[in-house]
């Protein structure tokens, strides 16, 4: 519905609102004496005020925020922004750009769908989409996300659209050409060279899973085996894991486990989870622990069980 006018009743009920957002500001981050002020204006102001008039307020204080790099604040502002007056893609889209800045790409990215759910037209919700994308290693999404955004662009700003686009897609190659060189260096031995490759496609994709594979893979063949190790446990699910490797216990936290874009697990990745993952305890002197988990990934895992149990048996 479009927003209106609250009656005094509701008025009331948006001041209340304000306090509790005042509260969850201190709460999470403290509070900004420019934020602080904002809130109790509104929340001593007329009687009259309006859900949209107090949306566009959070939403021109949450910009300034993100222009002074200040993201939490901006986001918090975003919102409030949204929660007020829903309708407005744009407070969507901020809150994505301000959660991509936060490293908290799953969250823009529902953000960003959200955006363009509400305004199929509003681009930078494309270009947010995108970059959200290929922060969780969703390449072909993003690829889809960029292109939607040069073949859609027009008016004062086309340009400027597309050239983003473009780096999007720039650094799509870059993270591929990345995992790809990582890979060879690891089939070559070369663990030095594929570290590094890892990093550099982690750089462009923090929240790829395929990268942190690799990484994990790279670490365990130059003997840092602890490290290669935490990978690991983080992005198995927890019943393959042996009791002595389970760091966290609730169903809750093996849903929170390294799967940042929330997707189910990736049955060709957690086999090779589960390798990197058992060299890397063998190395240790933990060939029990190595052996138990290589026997619950085969009984889990149906289309790479025959490249586990090839595993089980080397051990």
């Amino acid at each position: 519905s479009e927003p209106r006018t609250f009656t005094s009743s509701h008025s009331h009920l948006v001041r209340t609102c304000t306090c509790l957002f005042e509260l969850h500001a201190h709460v999470t981050c403290g509070m900004d004496s420019k934020l602080l002020r904002l809130l109790r204006a509104k929340r001593s102001g007329p009687e009259d005020v309006s859900s949209a008039s107090l949306a566009h307020t959070f939403l021109t204080v949450g910009n300034e925020y993100f222009d002074e790099g200040r993201f939490r604040y901006a986001h918090l502002c975003f919102d409030a922004s949204l929660r007020l007056n829903p309708t407005k893609a744009i407070a969507w889209s901020n809150c994505a750009s301000a959660l991509l800045k936060l490293g908290r790409h799953r969250e823009a990215l529902e953000m960003a769908a959200s955006a363009t759910r509400r305004q199929v037209t509003f681009t930078m919700a494309h270009v947010h989409a995108g970059n959200a994308q290929l922060a969780l290693g969703r390449t072909l999404s993003a690829s889809k996300s960029f292109g939607h955004v040069l073949s859609h662009s027009s008016g004062s700003m086309a340009s400027a659209y597309a050239s983003l686009a473009k780096l999007g897609l720039e650094r799509i190659d870059a993270f591929q050409r990345a995992c790809l060189h990582a890979q060879r260096d690891i089939d070559a031995g070369n663990a030095a060279g594929a570290l590094r490759q890892a990093e550099a496609a982690l750089e462009i994709a923090p929240s790829a899973p395929r990268a942190r594979a690799v990484q994990a893979e790279a670490l365990a063949q130059s003997n840092a085996c602890a490290a290669a190790l935490a990978l690991c446990e983080a992005a198995l699910p927890l019943e393959w894991l042996p009791a002595s490797c389970r760091r966290d216990t609730t169903a809750a936290a093996s849903a929170a486990r390294l799967r940042p874009d929330g997707a189910p697990h990736d049955a060709e990745l957690c086999a090779a989870f589960a390798q990197t993952c058992a060299r890397a305890l063998a190395r240790l002197g933990r060939r029990r622990d190595a052996a138990a988990l290589l026997t619950r990934a085969v009984a889990a895992t149906t289309p790479d069980a025959p490249q586990l149990r090839a595993a089980l048996e080397r051990l």
